[in-house]
């Protein structure tokens, strides 16, 4: 009965978003094509129920296709609908602990990309980068799957290797990197003092703005203000983004009052989240690294830290994500991801699509496997503290 009444559910569902654009005067009314028959919906369901030719399809199967399939429709690479299985890799990810190749993955431009590939990780070890387009897995073409789809396959037992095929810039053919699966444990934030011409510096690496990152921040803070450190350089290089709020935490101690983001959503008036606290970080020099791997939440840091010039960013242009999801959860365990607005830095610049362009660019040499191998953008930051130029 509850089979039967999801289905039943979708009908009605479609037919109250219909008549609610009729009354409201929605996007049907900017739309002038021949409206389609509500109907038409149960009379497909009846079709498929009584004739096609394999039986055995079940109500569950028709009503996650169905749902996913008007989700599909609205062509936002960032609006996903989850099955109860789906869900629990999506959990598993804000949890930051699964099994898998250790890669944040992500919709670029109809195609899906490898934002970041996890420090340390198996993805990084085996020589995924930042920007690889990912067209194979396991020598079957995913090419037009769902991101939910390939995410799946990337996941896996510890010790199960996979061979991603990617299309790299640069690279005349695709390349097949095998990766073998691990457990993947993500440590959000890390930070470390060093002293350089007499002077402390403080280096935070924020890998995601997860639930832990918030209070390893507050701990980062209180050691800054007990060393008394001269200096702050905030690594958010292969950061994808992540909780809002842990964005906001971290802006709201170098900025101590206004918007640190505006929101624009379809049905609303604009709001933003706003600063006011004691800040006590405002006065200490601090550097932003951002690359093409910085996403979502880590470009929001960098936008507002630079449009209040409490920071110089340095790196590469950010990925360019600067829209947002509501998450919407359905008593069987399902979830709707669904993007409801835009954001904008505090001097009202467009990120998505578009990214954080940095103050000074410098660019990143090639990815090795040598720990101790230059990092000209770290030492452009530390340069930049120490002389102040």
């Amino acid at each position: 009965m509850k089979r039967v009444i999801k289905i039943l559910g979708i009908l009605v569902l479609t037919t109250i978003v219909f008549l609610l654009g009729l009354v409201m005067g929605g996007g049907a009314s900017a739309d002038t094509s021949p409206t389609v028959d509500q109907q038409d919906f149960g009379r497909t369901l009846y079709y498929i129920k009584r004739k096609f030719v394999r039986p055995g399809v079940s109500d569950d199967t028709l009503f996650y296709g169905s749902v996913s399939g008007m989700v599909e429709a609205l062509d936002d690479p960032y609006s996903e609908f989850y099955s109860p299985d789906q869900a629990k890799l999506l959990e598993s990810d804000l949890e930051g602990k699964f099994s898998g190749i250790g890669a944040q993955v992500g919709p670029k431009d109809g195609r899906t990309v490898i934002i970041a590939p996890m420090p340390d990780s198996p993805a990084m070890k085996a020589g995924l980068r930042s920007g690889d387009i990912i067209v194979g897995i396991d020598k079957e073409i995913v090419v037009g799957k769902s991101l939910n789809e390939i995410v799946k396959r990337l996941r896996g037992d510890k010790g199960k290797p996979v061979t991603v095929k990617i299309v790299r810039e640069g690279e005349k053919a695709p390349l097949d990197i095998t990766v073998v699966r691990d457990d993947i444990v993500t440590v959000q934030l890390k930070w470390k003092t060093t002293t350089v011409e007499k002077k402390k510096l403080m280096v935070l690496t924020s890998s995601e703005f997860g639930p832990d990152a918030a209070p390893l921040f507050e701990k980062a803070v209180a050691e800054m203000k007990a060393q008394h450190v001269n200096g702050i350089v905030l690594d958010l290089r292969g950061n994808p983004g992540g909780m809002l709020r842990v964005a906001q935490s971290m802006i709201c101690n170098w900025v101590p009052k206004g918007p640190m983001v505006f929101t624009d959503f379809r049905d609303r008036a604009p709001t933003s989240m706003d600063c006011d606290g004691d800040a006590p970080l405002a006065n200490i020099p601090t550097v932003v690294l951002i690359n093409k791997g910085s996403a979502s939440a880590s470009e929001i840091t960098a936008g507002a830290l630079q449009d209040y010039g409490k920071a110089r960013v340095i790196g590469e242009q950010s990925f360019g994500k600067g829209c947002g999801q509501d998450v919407i959860p359905y008593p069987d365990g399902s979830i709707l991801k669904l993007t409801t607005f835009l954001w904008r830095t505090p001097k009202g610049r467009t990120i998505d699509k578009v990214g954080i362009a940095p103050d000074e660019v410098v660019k990143a040499p090639p990815p090795s496997d040598d720990k101790n191998a230059p990092d000209p953008q770290m030492e452009r930051a530390v340069q930049f503290l120490t002389t102040g130029h």
